[in-house]
């Protein structure tokens, strides 16, 4: 305000105008409280997020993105080109053998697709990251990079255990079947099949009655 004097010029105070502005503190208050939270739940989640603009400039990423896919903290700060972070990993060999700038144009044009997706890469430590980008319109475009090493590993164990077992059965001298109560025979190995005269490819779900023995065949099976 300013100062305001009377006719004989005393000081009688201040004159000035006021706007009411508790409305929109308390608007801005809840706005860095839920931005404070988002942040907080980000950097606690298990996955690596990346958020990149239209003009490929870094927005947005959490604390995982840059430990699990090992960046220095200074990149993480907004505005950081995006191929500045493949640059990174084309220098230390993430993307196998090539020119460097090669690896980089090549990966930046595919980013300026702005095109969903969904893929594994297997980094040079070995460590097996499931890659999912998704395209914001207006935004540009988010990605997330989840850590399925154990996971991967774990099922290739399971699928070559099962492999062995498979191998095992189709070997045995003993004739072996899986069946349902509802009378499906999910699997039976070559003995088997052939001991009850059953023609079938290797896989293929038969019906038991395929199996059912004549009552004068009871005595020679």
């Amino acid at each position: 305000g300013k100062p305001y004097f009377d006719e004989q010029g005393r000081f009688m105070g201040y004159r000035g105008a006021g706007r009411e502005v508790t409305a929109r503190r308390m608007t801005d208050r809840a706005l860095s409280q839920t931005t404070e939270t988002i942040e907080i739940t980000f950097n606690n989640m298990r996955q690596g997020i990346s958020m990149f603009g239209h003009d490929l400039k870094l927005r947005f990423c959490n604390r995982q993105y840059l430990e699990l896919l090992e960046f220095p903290a200074e990149m993480g700060k907004p505005g950081t080109p995006f191929e500045d972070f493949i640059r990174y990993n084309a220098r230390r060999g993430e993307y196998g053998e090539g020119d460097v700038e090669d690896l980089v144009a090549e990966r930046v044009s595919l980013a300026l697709r702005f095109e969903d997706h969904l893929f594994e890469r297997t980094r040079s430590d070995g460590q097996i990251l499931e890659i999912e980008g998704k395209s914001i319109p207006g935004v540009g475009f988010v990605t997330v990079y989840t850590d399925v090493t154990e996971r991967r590993r774990a099922l290739d164990a399971l699928k070559l255990s099962q492999e062995r077992f498979r191998r095992v059965l189709e070997e045995s001298p003993i004739g072996v079947s899986i069946g349902t109560r509802e009378g499906e025979i999910l699997y039976s190995n070559e003995r088997f099949r052939r001991m009850f005269g059953v023609d079938a490819a290797e896989g293929e779900v038969l019906d038991a009655k395929a199996f059912w023995v004549d009552p004068g065949q009871r005595e020679r099976m």
